[in-house]
């Protein structure tokens, strides 16, 4: 029965940073693994504010906390070639906790970030793994 759950609050508020991860991958090899901290929380836009996001300097141990935790993520979660979004919380304890996962690119003006970024177009590759081409 379908209705058992209505009751539930499938998400609890949660105090702490946001991140979000972002990777292309081919074969089961991460070809691109990236970690951003948004600047603002999911509903600031209600009160007129961008979503945006910022990317973390390569040595930040954080960075490499994260990424190791999202590919844990995404061991469970199966994917194996494709593009990849993960975001996860900080919470006040300085437990990293996931909240959500697709299988897509990032969304916003995170593509044309990376793709400036890293002199590689984002999305190109994004679709190129999606489809299973070679990424380049």
């Amino acid at each position: 029965n379908h209705h058992i759950y209505s009751s539930f609050i499938a998400e609890e508020f949660i105090k702490g940073q946001l991140y979000h991860c972002d990777f292309i991958m081919k074969n089961d090899l991460y070809e691109f693994i990236e970690v951003s901290e948004y600047m603002r929380n999911g509903l600031s836009f209600i009160n007129g504010f961008n979503h945006g996001s910022i990317l973390f300097k390569k040595d930040s141990s954080l960075r490499s906390s994260i990424i190791e935790f999202c590919k844990n993520i995404n061991t469970v979660l199966g994917l194996k070639s494709g593009s990849g979004h993960i975001e996860i919380f900080l919470n006040e304890k300085q437990e990293l906790i996931f909240l959500e996962a697709a299988a897509r690119p990032a969304g916003s003006a995170v593509p044309i970030m990376f793709t400036k970024t890293f002199n590689k177009n984002f999305l190109n590759a994004a679709l190129l793994a999606d489809i299973d081409e070679n990424v380049g």
